[in-house]
């Protein structure tokens, strides 16, 4: 018993160390020169700008998605299955799947855009946007996002939960999520707690995270529809204007 018990904790530490690294990586990604040389590479200053975006993102689904699942295979005494990587699955599976993403899809349509930051959304930054550039937006979003929520609510949630019980990992993760969220102002910051808890829960009851995947990319490609039109909306005011 003990040596099981031993065995989870030092899932848990590596867990830690893990994500430490892997999202400082992505984090500091952003604007460095490796990325500029290679968003160069893309095109015009248009297509540089775009996938100064989109290069990040993919290094954050690998950094977040394929290392950790890589190590859980060479060093972890679990299986990826263990960790949440399944699709939602129980008793209340899915009632929680069509409810949630329910909720969040109308929610995202009905709610107002004037709410939505766009100081940071879009994080692409084009003049003019066509269906490739939404395509390639959403595309972008998904694999990051798939990552992410495979390390925050897969990798590190049910780490924690096997060492520390439910409570305790619902508390660290919404803790940690609602941190890295400080560098997108306090009203995400804030907010992000009570939407970790939610996420945490929901992965708990359908033990997979595949459904806080599904509904963090409504979430975030909509703040990014909605920015966009505002954003369009502005100019094209200020232009009638002058």
């Amino acid at each position: 018993m003990q040596t099981m018990i031993d065995s989870v904790i030092q899932d848990e530490i590596l867990t830690f160390i893990i994500f430490t690294f892997s999202y400082l990586t992505y984090f500091f990604s952003y604007n460095s020169k490796a990325v500029t040389l290679l968003a160069k590479k893309m095109g015009d200053q248009q297509s540089r700008k775009e996938y100064a975006i989109h290069i990040p993102r993919i290094l954050g689904f690998l950094l977040l998605g394929i290392v950790p699942l890589i190590l859980i295979g060479l060093f972890y005494t679990m299986k990826p299955i263990d960790f949440g990587l399944s699709f939602p699955k129980g008793e209340y599976a899915f009632i929680i799947s069509v409810c949630s993403i329910g909720l969040f899809f109308f929610a995202s349509i009905f709610r107002s855009g004037k709410k939505i930051d766009t100081t940071y959304y879009p994080q692409v930054r084009v003049d003019k946007w066509d269906k490739s550039k939404h395509l390639r937006n959403v595309i972008s979003w998904s694999l990051y996002l798939f990552g992410y929520e495979l390390m925050i609510r897969g990798v590190l949630f049910f780490s924690c939960y096997y060492a520390y019980g439910l409570t305790a990992a619902i508390i660290i993760n919404s803790t940690i999520y609602s941190l890295i969220h400080i560098f997108k102002g306090k009203q995400e910051a804030f907010g992000a707690f009570p939407l970790g808890i939610v996420f945490c829960l929901i992965a708990y009851y359908t033990q997979s995270m595949m459904l806080p995947f599904i509904l963090h990319v409504i979430l975030a490609v909509s703040n990014d529809f909605k920015a966009i039109k505002l954003n369009t909306y502005q100019r094209t005011t200020l232009s009638q204007k002058r």
